[in-house]
Formats: structure tokens, sequence, C-alpha cells
């Protein structure tokens, strides 16, 4: 059973301050739940979290379960980075995490008290293509980034909770997710086009 804490409007202010003490303090932090042999990486945007090998893989899209994150009562953190394996580099272009707002290719799982958004992604070149005497690159997603504005996990229960991400990724580009073309002064036409 969840006890939810209701406060009186002049005591909210002091409670937001004693649970933001208690955040940089580190008494309330994330920690990883569980471990796997295949994962490697710490989290970070230099280091991402990812997986020498698929847990399963159908269709040529490799899935890759992470391990769970935990995060104690009333408590926020950073999503860590996230990145697609080698062979099979970038993140499928289909929407997994329907009403989140995350990446496609990427897949929030939670029961229900902890809100997880991501808006970070990693890159790398793709492609050129030519249009009209002009060159562009394509830049599709390869994973996901951690910090600042890249990423937030809150749980909103007293009690702790988990969540879990994982990524749905491609060998192949025509299932990968455009993030940007880079061309001289944008053509417009050639970018709705493609996209």
């Amino acid at each position: 059973m969840t006890l939810y804490l209701v406060l009186a409007p002049k005591y909210r202010f002091v409670f937001v301050l004693v649970l933001l003490l208690a955040m940089t303090l580190g008494i309330l932090r994330s920690t990883q739940a569980g471990a796997s042999d295949n994962i490697s990486g710490n989290g970070s945007n230099e280091s991402p979290y990812t997986s020498s090998q698929c847990d399963t893989l159908v269709g040529g899209i490799c899935f890759i379960q992470f391990n769970g994150i935990s995060l104690k009562g009333w408590s926020s953190g950073y999503v860590p980075a996230y990145q697609c394996p080698g062979d099979y580099e970038w993140l499928d272009n289909v929407n997994y995490s329907p009403g989140r707002l995350v990446p496609n290719g990427v897949k929030i799982e939670e029961h229900g008290t902890i809100g997880v958004n991501i808006s970070g992604v990693s890159t790398d070149f793709g492609k050129t293509e030519q249009a009209n005497g002009k060159t562009y690159r394509f830049y599709y997603q390869t994973g996901t980034k951690t910090g600042g504005l890249n990423s937030a996990a809150t749980n909103w229960e007293i009690d702790g909770g988990t969540y879990f991400v994982a990524l749905y990724c491609s060998s192949r580009l025509s299932d990968a997710s455009l993030q940007y073309i880079d061309g001289p002064n944008s053509n417009h036409d050639f970018i709705a086009r493609h996209s």
C-alpha cells in the first residue's frame, strides 16, 4: 500500500528544502540494480552503457535490455547514457514508448510512479547524398545522452522504485532514426522529401 503525504501549503516549502538538501548530500540517490556480463560502459556521455551482444535479434532489429535503475522515494536523477552496439549502431525509427518523451528506438518500463524523459541523443554520420549540385550529410541517432537538459527520471512515490531502459537497434540505415541533415543553405524541399 502506498502512503501519500499531503502537506499544508505553509509546510511545503520546508519539505522541498529538506528534500533538496537530502539529494545534495547524497542521502537520496539512484543506484543501478542487477548486473549483466555483456554490459560495458559507465553510463556517462563519454562511456555510455552498451552491450557486446543482443538479448534477442528479430528481423534485423537487435533488442538490448539494460539493468534496472533504482530510485529512492521522492528522488530524481539523470537517466544514464546508452549506446547501440557497433554491429547494430542505429536506433530503430519506431516509437517503443508511446506517451513518453524519449527517442524512437528507446523503451522505458516501470510501474507507473517514475517519470522518465530523454531528449539528448548521440548521433553519427550515416550517408551523403547529392541534390541540385549540393552535398548533404545525414546524421542518425545511435544512442542517448545523460545530464543537464538531456535526461531525467523522478520517482513521485514515497517508496523506492525501479525503471528499465531497453534499446532497439538496427544495422540498416533504412531503419535508422534521422536526427539532422547537414548541408549548404538547408534546402527544405530536399529535407522534406527525406524525412
